[in-house]
């Protein structure tokens, strides 16, 4: 009887292993490059996302992004500050060169003033003018 038990055991480790195994493999890595389309320079802090919006890696300075894929999800989408997002094929493709373009947005000047009463400001004058201000009058 106990050698029937460790028949089983070593069946069950066999089929595990072998379970394992095609799920590691079934895991495919992707890697590229995502670049300005205006000069092909490297863009760095670019985020790769799944269509669900699950991130999948982000570009360094140089760039470069690697990740694992299981299964395949068809297209990732590509983006990054100030360009627009590229959604990307990566069905079959271990190795895919990205190329981003500049948004047309830009925004308008922001002037920011300071107010200021005393020119060596110290925190204790801002509280010391509070209680001046709010002081009751007897």
């Amino acid at each position: 009887m106990g050698r029937a038990v460790f028949y089983h055991i070593r069946v069950i480790l066999v089929l595990c292993c072998c379970c394992f195994v095609n799920m590691v493999l079934a895991q495919v890595r992707v890697s590229g490059i995502v670049m300005d389309a205006d000069s092909h320079k490297p863009l760095a802090g670019a985020s790769i996302r799944t269509p669900e919006g699950k991130l999948l890696a982000s570009s360094d300075s140089l760039g470069a992004f690697s990740f694992f894929l299981s299964g395949s999800p068809g297209q990732v989408i590509v983006s990054a500050m100030g360009y627009t997002q590229e959604y990307v094929s990566v069905k079959d493709k271990s190795k895919i060169e990205i190329l981003l373009r500049h948004e047309g947005l830009t925004i308008e000047e922001v002037k920011v003033n300071t107010k200021q009463k005393y020119k060596n400001r110290n925190p204790a004058t801002e509280i010391i003018d509070l209680i001046i201000r709010h002081k009751k009058v007897q």
